[in-house]
């Protein structure tokens, strides 16, 4: 079951067999492991937006294996969960398309 078009670096969504859904940077895999970095689970904040929390009490940004044989799927992220992830894992606003416009004097 090796990932098929995954670049280092991709965002993935993944539910594991206990039924939690994480997210994380695919870093690499063989027939039985996938690594990831900065994997998180999202959680709904009191004020009902989203958020993200570790998944293990060690750092966000360590490389961690799991078993394949723990999922249930694997898929790219979608693009606004996505952007949440990124902003949440890094220090990087991602612009929406009304942002992103060139400003011209």
């Amino acid at each position: 079951m090796l990932l098929k078009n995954r670049k280092k670096g991709d965002v993935l969504s993944a539910k594991l067999t206990s039924g939690e859904e994480i997210f994380g940077r695919y870093v690499s895999e063989t027939s039985d492991v996938i690594v990831m970095s900065k994997v998180m689970k999202l959680v709904i904040a009191a004020n009902g937006n989203p958020g993200f929390t570790s998944v293990l009490q060690t750092s966000s940004q360590e490389e961690l294996e799991f078993r394949k044989d723990h999922f249930i799927l694997i898929a790219a992220t979608d693009e606004q969960i996505k952007n949440d992830y990124i902003q949440s894992t890094s220090r990087i606003t991602v612009a929406t398309p009304n942002e992103s416009a060139i400003i011209q004097p």
